[in-house]
């Protein structure tokens, strides 16, 4: 990686862009499935350190479940997408798709959000919280 994502940008790019519109299964059923846990500055960005809950339903157990996701998880998951990592050990688990690694990968070498789809940012957000891709 030979750019710098600021902790504002990972927030900005991943829960900024209305995940829930594009794809149902970010929508909570019983409340919010994201909560921000901080408080933004008097021209709305995330401050370092920021962090949300993120409550959902692991699709292993059916059970409710609560993640929590920084930054530092976000580019966890971005490298951990690059580098190939095999997801699938876990139960009901999938790859990301070839396309979305190309993506991640010109967007780790040249953050600029117009690199990363739609379908990206949602495989950056379900390796960040499933350890891998539930949701096709």
């Amino acid at each position: 990686m030979t750019a710098t994502l600021t902790q504002q940008e990972s927030e900005a790019l991943i829960f900024g862009c209305n995940i829930e519109s594009a794809f149902p299964w970010w929508i909570g059923l019983s409340g919010p499935i994201f909560e921000e846990r901080f408080e933004r500055d008097a021209y709305g960005e995330a401050p370092d350190g920021w962090s949300y809950q993120v409550n959902l339903v692991d699709p292993s157990t059916g059970d409710s479940a609560v993640r929590m996701v920084t930054h530092s998880v976000l580019l966890g998951a971005m490298r951990r997408i690059v580098a190939g990592v095999d997801m699938t050990g876990l139960i009901h688990r999938q790859n990301p798709d070839p396309d979305v690694v190309a993506c991640v990968r010109a967007y780790l070498n040249e953050p600029d959000p117009d690199r990363l789809s739609s379908e990206a940012i949602d495989q950056i957000l379900q390796v960040a919280v499933y350890d891998g891709i539930v949701h096709i």
